[in-house]
């Protein structure tokens, strides 16, 4: 939410949007960000009303009227369910269509007059890949332009100067045209462009023409970045392409299905932490008693933590299929629920 707050507060900065336009695309990520808070709010809510019913002795007195510990927490068992069913339709529809909106939003509010998005005197980072600066700006003319090219590491590979340039936006490419006039292009080493004892290849112009793709602005998304946008069915559908492409080799079809499979059985696993974090939050939340709701919160956070770092260190598996990540994104799912149950079992026989 954070890098979609800086995003959008870029774009109010700029003059793309009022504070109307702001709220609304914002307001358009709902989707997305209950993705992730509704198995935190489950696991919080949890510890907070156990912990304080556990130290306040409520369970103790209920027990001891004769209800078993299954009893007294079958409606957070039932609410969890409620909750992970929500949760598959969210993870699977609403929150990729949310963040595709968001995107789109974006896309046609720089559209609109994409000029705007070159500032003078300000080094501009908005397209992936590229820092750009100009030295002054008068309409569609520029003087003293600089672009710094960098490559995955973020390394300066290239570096192109020009005296004077002009900028206009063509439609049918959907980008950004730069026509540069009496520059020089300086290119480095590609193995190590920090290395500056090597000789580096340089060479001047009288003409260059840059193209700025507007689907790059705001560091567009590679297609790593791109499935997360895409819903259940889409993710089907894209699958199903990928493996009848023939232009692929057979290593880049593994990978690319291996994604997608990954982030079908994300989406899914995202959706059943909502009962996993109850099953572990209910003998936690008796067990420690603590009434303090800092205490809780603070106890939710570490577990959910952990439970999105498992999450993450999977993904980093996406590029070995042999390592099958799209079993492996179950395990914190698996551990959080085998830890509840072992948990619970003890808890219920004092």
């Amino acid at each position: 939410m954070g890098n979609a707050v800086k995003d959008v507060v870029r774009l109010l900065a700029m003059g793309y949007l009022d504070w109307i336009q702001f709220f609304q695309i914002i307001g358009s990520l709902v989707p997305w960000v209950v993705s992730y808070a509704l198995p935190l709010g489950m696991l919080t809510g949890v510890l907070l009303v156990l912990g304080r019913l556990s130290s306040q002795n409520e369970i103790t007195a209920m027990r001891c009227a004769g209800l078993s510990l299954w009893r007294i927490t079958s409606p957070i068992f039932a609410l969890a369910v409620l909750g992970a069913a929500l949760s598959i339709m969210i993870n699977n529809y609403y929150a990729p269509n949310a963040k595709s909106a968001y995107r789109q939003s974006l896309r046609e509010t720089v559209s609109k007059d994409p000029l705007k998005a070159i500032v003078a005197k300000t080094f501009i980072r908005d397209f992936s890949g590229r820092v750009i600066y100009i030295g002054e700006k008068d309409g569609t003319t520029m003087e003293d332009f600089w672009i710094w090219q960098l490559d995955e590491r973020r390394y300066v590979h290239q570096l192109v100067r020009a005296r004077s340039g002009e900028l206009h936006f063509d439609e049918a490419e959907d980008a950004l045209i730069l026509t540069l006039f009496n520059g020089y292009a300086e290119d480095r080493n590609a193995e190590n462009p920090n290395d500056l004892q090597k000789p580096l290849m340089a060479g001047s112009f009288q003409k260059a023409r840059i193209k700025l793709p507007l689907s790059r602005f705001l560091g567009g998304a590679t297609y790593h970045r791109k499935i997360s946008r895409l819903n259940f069915n889409e993710l089907i559908t894209e699958r199903q392409t990928t493996l009848l492409d023939e232009e692929l080799d057979p290593q880049e079809i593994s990978q690319r299905v291996t994604r997608l499979q990954t982030q079908v059985q994300k989406n899914f696993s995202m959706a059943f932490s909502v009962l996993s974090f109850a099953f572990l939050g209910i003998p936690l939340g008796i067990k420690v008693r603590r009434s303090e709701t800092y205490a809780n919160f603070m106890l939710a956070l570490g577990l959910a933590f952990g439970f999105y770092f498992m999450v993450i260190i999977v993904g980093w598996l996406e590029k070995r299929p042999e390592w099958r990540p799209d079993l492996l994104v179950w395990v914190p799912n698996l551990l959080f629920q085998a830890l509840g149950l072992f948990l619970f079992k003890r808890v219920n026989g004092q």
